[in-house]
């Protein structure tokens, strides 16, 4: 069942999409860099409850969280969960549309030991790493077997009527203003003025689903402790290492400094809901 907006109120979703970037993309590009970033993450966790707090945000909100992150940084994700619901963001952070069923499934069930090991209890939402589950329904069945509620569909047309079996579906606004952009989060909200992305948010609501924000830590980040340096990596070309280098600045650097004053005119402008798990029935 998608979650829908029926009373068209003028409230939003706010999400964290925890993961460790430079943990994540030196894995991707099969790097051996190594850097300890909790007590950097923990920093910027402490930030993100500070902007809650000045926006009178007390109920918490979602973090999605990668299983590698929960094993290496126990303590902090055990911080978080006191104030926040603490959901699942695969283990190795690898988009589903690369991996196989059987090891999506086994991704899944990593990532799910480790949470009930060191969280003593059964997560209930998972979102995809890129949101990358798309329209195969393959995947949601599987993700229906382990959890109560997934954030990983992009609609594309508010008029079709995508069904969930067997799981709560809070889906991702996707707009097509000159290209594809995901509403509202990463890159997309880096780069639009505020001004389109309350416009865009509008529109979410007025086709009556809830607006939901994601955000990254290293999106509030501004001094680079996540940059993998692939100048350094043998194994790519110089082609490889240039493009590389560039995505990073995207992904890490460019606009950071506005992320914040970008999120505090959206905590003001509309009531932010809690935890996704209190939507549940």
């Amino acid at each position: 069942m998608i979650i829908k907006n029926l009373k068209s109120e003028k409230k939003i979703i706010l999400t964290i999409d925890f993961e460790d970037f430079f943990f994540d993309f030196s894995s991707e590009i099969k790097s051996n860099q190594i850097k300890n970033l909790e007590n950097h993450l923990m920093k910027i966790y402490l930030e993100i409850e500070y902007i809650l707090k000045e926006n009178s945000i007390d109920k918490g909100v979602t973090f999605f969280t990668t299983g590698n992150l929960i094993e290496r940084y126990p303590d902090l994700v055990k911080e978080i969960s006191l104030k926040n619901e603490i959901a699942l963001h695969s283990y190795e952070h690898n988009s589903p549309k690369n991996l196989s069923y059987e090891k999506f499934e086994k991704d899944l069930n990593d990532a799910i030991l480790v949470y009930k090991k060191v969280l003593k209890q059964d997560p209930k939402g998972y979102r995809a790493p890129n949101f990358g589950v798309g329209d195969d329904i393959n995947y949601y069945k599987i993700i229906s077997k382990y959890f109560k509620y997934d954030s990983s569909y992009q609609l594309n047309n508010f008029l079709k009527e995508e069904k969930f079996d067997g799981i709560d579906e809070f889906p991702i606004f996707k707009n097509n203003f000159l290209l594809p952009s995901r509403i509202i989060g990463g890159t997309f909200l880096k780069v639009f003025p505020y001004y389109m992305i309350k416009k865009f948010i509008l529109e979410c609501i007025r086709n009556k689903f809830y607006p939901i924000i994601y955000l990254h830590p290293y999106e509030l980040n501004t001094d680079f402790s996540f940059y993998v340096n692939c100048f350094k990596e043998n194994d790519l070309n110089i082609g490889e290492k240039l493009y590389w280098s560039l995505r990073q600045l995207q992904w890490i650097g460019y606009s950071n400094f506005f992320v914040k004053k970008k999120l505090n005119f959206l905590l003001k402008e509309f009531k932010v809901l809690g935890r996704m798990e209190n939507f549940l029935g």
